[in-house]
């Protein structure tokens, strides 16, 4: 994290802001005339958890016949600069107040007085009232507009947000509140203002029958310089760096824990996904880590920062350790076996763990029960997998190709094939025959093998021909053991599937930039968004020539889809998945970690491809992942 916004989070770190309360006063008379004592503490119940949830202290008054005097000690907690949300039921009398019982009622501007003595930063007020005789009464937005005016919230600045209903045998006393009330997201404590502002709005979408309310109106106050309501301010000017600092201040006025790490963990999304800095959102998320190590949310949030760093999440040893055991009680070897193996590969293994992948060691590969569908290959897909680069990719397969050869022909970088050194399906070399079998097990059609005559850096080399075509360097042909095989086998034809297979023609970042953005201006997106760093105009009239009406009306949505979102990092996510990708096929067929990370370490990286470190670090996390696991259950004749 960079500039002013790391600058932000150090100093809200070590710099406690003054305090800011919020606070949500329920005022609701035990009226028997509005409903019963249970449904009245469920309507309260209710309205207290939403208002907790969104970070305000909840008070409820209404039970005794003085709610006044009860409500005047809670407001004495109540300090200049604090925001304020005053929600008042009950059923209207006299059109200037609430009724207490059959006999009293209470003024509805003796609470907006009792507001605004302790002078509140920001306060709203919601009405949610019923009429108290609705014979006699004149049209109900009258009696509305009539009761707000007695409220006296106006001249103070305070916006209202009030409905009136007609009572009904059996009605819930906050009807309107409830159909109102917006979901709870992960913004943080809202600014009472803008909360009446989309109560109003929802209101207004349900119409008074769904409602329930005959009238209801909103009174707009002055605006809100809370910092929630600052908050709000820069979150509608999209001023993301602006939200970011404010809601690193706002997160030390939070009193609760959970809401200091709610808090936080918005900002890190937003951090993220808005300011596409992944490593200052790992950096807040690792701070909020530290308040609640147990937060479901915090780690997806890690896990989705480090994913778009680049990064691996790091490893803790004694999670997996203590995963191994509740494993092992559990009856569960399959799962306690990859955490041994976890363990094993990042030097943390006791005895116990050891043994039990010494006992799990093997000759052969895994065996496999049925080839892998459409479902298996979602579990085992890398993050940063993307359904319209897919189609695009897949789309424009053959095209993207056949310009490709064109230009290594030109160049004669094309390698000419010996028929003498093809190596059938049957033949007696091992290679061979594991290619095949891994071809059918993911589902590809395998590649004409042949047996390469000297060895490269590269174990297994595709061959840039229209037919798809590998090299086996001599290595490979002999002195490979039959699990590095089938890694090495499960990492090359990943390569083979469909949304995959034109990266062997580019297979650089810069190359497949070039490509896409031709594509897209071809479709009649934009290009430009894939961010280039050539031109891309050759590209296109070459493309253009290849590129069939077919394939053009598969990739036409995608194409849209992809051009407007103007991410230019969506390719290096995709190559990075795709790495990955095919190195976690080759662990499911190898069945073994550290053969896994040993032939990691054979590929050489192409620019913009992940180094290998990156693949072993993900190949360490995926092993003891639950897809994992469920992959081995699902498709691999495991030891009873």
């Amino acid at each position: 994290m960079s500039g002013p916004t790391a600058a932000a989070f150090r100093e809200a770190m070590v710099h406690c802001a003054p305090v800011t309360a919020r606070f949500a006063l329920l005022v609701a008379p035990s009226d028997p005339l509005v409903g019963s004592a249970s449904a009245r503490l469920e309507a309260l119940a209710w309205l207290r958890n939403q208002m907790a949830r969104r970070g305000f202290q909840v008070s409820i008054v209404g039970s005794s016949q003085s709610p006044l005097v009860d409500l005047e000690g809670i407001a004495g907690r109540i300090s200049s600069g604090d925001s304020v949300l005053l929600h008042v039921s009950g059923r209207l009398v006299a059109r200037d107040s609430i009724a207490v019982s059959a006999t009293s009622a209470l003024a509805l501007a003796a609470l907006t007085n009792l507001l605004a003595a302790r002078s509140p930063g920001y306060a709203s007020i919601v009405l949610d009232l019923v009429l108290g005789d609705a014979r006699n009464e004149p049209d109900p937005v009258d009696l509305l507009s009539e009761a707000v005016r007695w409220l006296g919230a106006v001249e103070h600045g305070y916006s209202v947000l009030a409905g009136l209903r007609i009572p009904e045998d059996g009605a819930d006393r906050i009807a309107f509140t409830r159909l109102a009330m917006p979901p709870i997201d992960d913004g943080g404590p809202p600014s009472t203002e803008v909360l009446l502002s989309s109560m109003h709005d929802r209101a207004a979408a349900t119409g008074p029958n769904g409602t329930g309310a005959q009238s209801f109106v909103l009174l707009r106050g002055a605006r809100d310089e809370t910092i929630d309501g600052l908050v709000a301010q820069a979150l509608q000017a999209r001023d993301w760096r602006r939200v970011v600092e404010l809601r690193l201040e706002r997160a030390e006025t939070l009193a609760a824990v959970a809401q200091r790490v709610d808090e936080l963990t918005g900002v890190a999304r937003i951090l993220r996904v808005e300011l596409r800095d992944p490593d200052g959102a790992i950096e807040i998320l690792e701070h909020a880590r530290t308040l609640d190590p147990k937060r479901a949310g915090v780690f997806e949030g890690l896990r989705d920062a480090y994913e778009a760093s680049g990064r691996a999440v790091p490893i803790d040893p004694d999670e997996y350790a203590k995963a191994f055991a509740t494993h092992r009680r559990a009856g569960q070897m399959d799962a306690a076996l990859l955490d041994a193996m976890l363990l094993e590969a990042v030097g943390a293994a006791a005895p116990e763990h050891t043994a039990m992948v010494e006992r799990s060691r093997s000759v052969g590969p895994m065996q496999v029960t049925r080839p892998l569908d459409d479902a298996a290959w979602l579990a085992l897909r890398a993050p940063g997998f993307d359904d319209d680069v897919a189609t695009l990719l897949a789309g424009i397969d053959q095209a993207a190709v056949a310009v490709r050869l064109e230009r290594f022909r030109s160049s004669r970088r094309v390698p000419t094939l010996d028929s003498a050194n093809r190596l059938d399906p049957e033949s007696t070399v091992s290679a061979a025959r594991t290619m095949h079998w891994a071809a059918r097990v993911l589902g590809v059609e395998c590649p004409d093998v042949y047996a390469g005559a000297e060895d490269g850096e590269e174990p297994v080399i595709p061959i840039p021909n229209a037919r798809p075509s590998i090299f086996l360097a001599p290595r490979t042909l002999s002195g490979t053991s039959a699990k590095q095989l089938a890694f090495l086998a499960g990492r090359a034809l990943t390569w083979y599937r469909p949304e995959y297979h034109c990266m062997l023609y580019y297979p650089t970042l810069e190359d497949l930039r070039e490509m896409v953005a031709a594509t897209l201006e071809l479709a009649g997106s934009d290009g430009h968004s894939i961010n280039p760093s050539t031109d891309t105009g050759e590209m296109e009239r070459v493309l253009a020539r290849h590129l069939g009406d077919d394939a053009r009306a598969a990739i036409g949505d995608a194409a849209a889809r992809l051009g407007g979102r103007g991410d230019d990092g969506v390719l290096e996510r995709w190559v990075r998945s795709a790495e990955l990708t095919s190195a976690r096929a080759g662990l499911l067929l190898c069945g073994e970690l550290k053969t896994a990370i040993a032939g990691a370490q054979l590929r050489s990286s192409a620019s913009g491809r992940p180094a290998a470190e990156r693949v072993t670090s993900d190949l360490v996390a995926f092993c003891a992942s639950r897809a994992h696991a469920a992959l081995r259950a699902q498709f691999l004749r495991l030891p009873s």
